[in-house]
């Protein structure tokens, strides 16, 4: 521990994270769905205004706010023991906050239009939501693809799986990860929005 200071700092810093985690996320997600009606067109204005209102740099900003989180966590579970407990804690509560932070882009559909809440950045709005769906939809369809996996492994294997056939069945998927998140970025650069 020494010879990294990096660790070590973690390692300080667990003790107030990792109680937290948790907590943290849920009222990061809870703040940004149920509040963030309020605050999210000047999130938007500010991020539109930063990239000058570029459509394909702000899908892109709307991908990486769920896709880059859900990397690092990917990256983290990849890794496993081989990452440091106190990192994986901090970084990965970390990634969790910043991916429900993003809750805020999906306003819900009570009261009025998405259009009239975000006003005169519905401009930019628009291709940051869609950059956004593309990324949740790929999380959506790798949890779809593993909950069927593993529902049918369980089925042939028996349950719970055994080490060796959920090491195959966790070395499969990567591919599979890779291939829908390359979709998902593909989808989020070139894929038509809804009008």
């Amino acid at each position: 521990m020494r010879n990294r200071p990096f660790v070590a700092g973690l390692a300080a810093a667990q003790g107030r994270w990792g109680m937290a985690a948790a907590v943290a996320c849920v009222v990061t997600l809870l703040v940004a769905a149920v509040g963030g009606r309020w605050f999210v067109k000047d999130v938007v204005g500010w991020v539109g205004g930063q990239v000058g209102h570029d459509e394909l740099t702000l899908r892109l900003l709307g991908w990486a706010w769920v896709g880059v989180p859900m990397l690092v966590i990917s990256a983290l579970l990849w890794f496993g023991e081989r990452v440091p407990l106190p990192v994986r804690k901090v970084v990965g509560a970390t990634a969790l906050a910043i991916g429900a932070s993003s809750a805020m882009l999906r306003t819900g559909h009570r009261g009025p239009s998405e259009e009239q809440i975000f006003g005169e950045v519905w401009a930019d709005a628009q291709p940051l939501s869609y950059g956004w769906g593309a990324a949740a939809g790929t999380v959506l369809a790798m949890f779809g693809v593993m909950l069927v996996v593993y529902l049918i492994a369980g089925k042939v294997a028996g349950s719970p799986l055994p080490p060796r056939p959920r090491a195959l069945i966790g070395k499969a998927l990567w591919p599979v990860w890779i291939v829908l998140v390359g979709l998902g970025i593909w989808l989020a650069v070139a894929g038509r929005m809804p009008s």
